[in-house]
C-alpha cells in the first residue's frame, strides 16, 4: 500500500469526489487523489466510472475541476475550497 493511501480512518471527513476515464493516466489520477487528500487531512471517497476516453475528467458534485492528468499538489489546490463545508459538519 502507498504512503499517500492509509487505512480509512473513521474520525477523518470525507470528500466525495467522481472521476471518469481509463488507462494509466486515470490509475495515476487515482493515486494523486487520494494523495491530495491525505496530504489535505480528508478521506478521498472516489466514485470511479471507465469510459471510452482516456483522459481522466474529476468533479464534485456537477463541478469539474480538472479534464485531464494533472499533479498532486495542483489537485490539493482544486479540494482545497471543498474542504471547509465538510469539516464543518464533523
Amino acid at each position: 500500500m502507498s504512503q499517500c493511501m492509509p487505512p480509512a480512518d473513521e474520525d477523518t471527513p470525507v470528500l466525495h469526489v467522481s472521476m471518469t476515464g481509463r488507462g494509466e493516466d486515470a490509475m495515476r489520477m487515482d493515486k494523486r487523489l487520494h494523495c491530495a487528500g491525505r496530504a489535505l487531512g480528508v478521506r478521498i471517497d472516489l466514485d470511479w466510472k471507465a469510459d471510452r476516453h482516456g483522459e481522466p475528467r474529476v468533479s464534485i458534485g456537477d463541478e469539474v475541476l480538472v479534464d485531464h492528468l494533472v499533479d498532486t499538489t495542483e489537485l490539493e489546490a482544486l479540494l482545497r475550497p471543498y474542504l471547509k463545508p465538510i469539516k464543518q459538519h464533523r
